[in-house]
């Protein structure tokens, strides 16, 4: 994490538990957590990555897993 409390992709995977191509991919494919370009690189927020798996596990309660 840098000192604005952003992620770079290799460590926002590494939170979700993905690898860095499939995070890519939901990037481009617009499935992914919230993003930001700055400068030329790609920087996700902790509180949006805890709001996608927050919003995946809503999805998921009380189905078969």
């Amino acid at each position: 994490m840098n000192e604005n409390g952003l992620l770079n992709t290799r460590d926002a995977a590494r939170y979700l538990a993905v690898s860095v191509p499939t995070l890519t991919r939901w990037r481009s494919q617009g499935v992914g957590p919230r993003w930001a370009r700055l400068g030329g690189s790609v920087r996700y927020r902790l509180a949006d990555l805890q709001e996608f798996v927050e919003a995946g596990m809503a999805a998921t309660k009380g189905g078969a897993a």
